[in-house]
Order: C-alpha cells, then structure tokens, then sequence
C-alpha cells in the first residue's frame, strides 16, 4: 500500500475535500515510490480508490512501473464529515473517547473504514494471488489496515499519519499480517 502524494489539503493542513490535486512535489513522490517499488518488487497491477489525490498517484506509479491502474470502489479516505476542508487541529479538539471508535459528525470511525476497506483488500489480494499488487490510498485507511493486521486498535494511540507516499508493506495468505511501513524517498509531509 502506497499512500498518495503531497496535496493542496496537505500543506494547507487541512482534511482534503474529494477532488484534492496532486502538488508538484506530490507527482515527485509518486514517481519516486514507483522506483522504490520496481527496485524490490514486480507489481502486475496497481489499484486505487476513487478520490482525485489517490488517482493521480496511481497513474504516475503504474506508468512508471509498466502495468495497468484499475479503480477499486471502497479504498476512499476517511469520511471527516463536518471536519472536511477543516484544520487538523479541529479533530484534536473534537475528538472523544476511544480513537478508533470516535466519528465526526456525518463522518467516519477508524472501525467503518476497516470494515469498508478489508473486504475490498482481500479481493484484491486473491484476485492477484501470488503476484505483488500496488495499492494506492490514504492514511486513514492504511491506519485502518494496520489495526486489523496488528489486532489492536491500541496501536493507533499517539500515531501520527504515515507520510505521503509512505509504502506499507503486508502478506497475505487469506488474511493481511506482518505490516511493515517505510518512509517514502521524497521526504513526505504528513
């Protein structure tokens, strides 16, 4: 799973409404997570959610590998709901209970998004079987997927979102485990 690159909502420090774009800099990201990924794998898809950000990364990754992008309905960001095109700060002051049950208004739990976004990735997975996949999307969802593999949403507490372009790592043989994360080539922001 690769995270998108640097947006707009990104430097701004804002929750990205849909069709946040790419900047310079994030195109840069994806293309040099493409070259990470060809320098230890041989990915014969790449897929993406639908949002703008993740689509872009995706078609600068596939390009650069050589494969085909496909659209995977369901690996969207975190719905933020009322919090969409607010600081980050926002979330911190309206945020209580537990982190991965907590919803924003009209939004999303860290608990939704895994339950959106698993079945979504085991489809990929076997549909590739025993070949390497890209993935491109957000971090709430590679959050999502960490939690699952690591089966403890006390692993959430005190993180701070994987960079941009952030490649996580996972096996799977009919369930995700063994999650590594790596920092991406270009310096990301989170």
């Amino acid at each position: 799973m690769v995270r998108h690159g640097e947006t707009h909502g990104n430097v701004q420090g804002c929750f990205a409404a849909f069709d946040d774009d790419l900047t310079p800099r994030g195109f840069e990201q994806a293309r040099m997570a493409a070259l990470r990924i060809r320098s230890s794998f041989a990915p014969v898809q790449v897929f993406c959610g639908c949002q703008t950000r993740a689509r872009q990364t995706g078609r600068v990754i596939a390009s650069e590998l050589g494969v085909g992008l496909q659209i995977a309905a369901g690996l969207q960001e975190r719905d933020f709901g009322i919090l969409t095109g607010q600081p980050y700060e926002s979330l911190r002051r309206q945020a209580t209970g537990p982190r991965w049950l907590w919803r924003p208004g009209g939004g999303e739990s860290f608990e939704d998004v895994c339950k959106r976004v698993i079945p979504v990735l085991t489809d990929i997975c076997t549909s590739c079987g025993a070949a390497d996949a890209v993935v491109v999307s957000h971090a709430a969802v590679m959050f999502s997927v960490w939690v699952h593999a690591s089966g403890s949403p006390n692993s959430l507490d005190g993180g701070n979102s994987p960079p941009n372009c952030a490649i996580m790592q996972f096996q799977f043989d009919g369930r995700i485990h063994s999650p590594v994360l790596s920092e991406d080539a270009a310096g990301g922001r989170s």
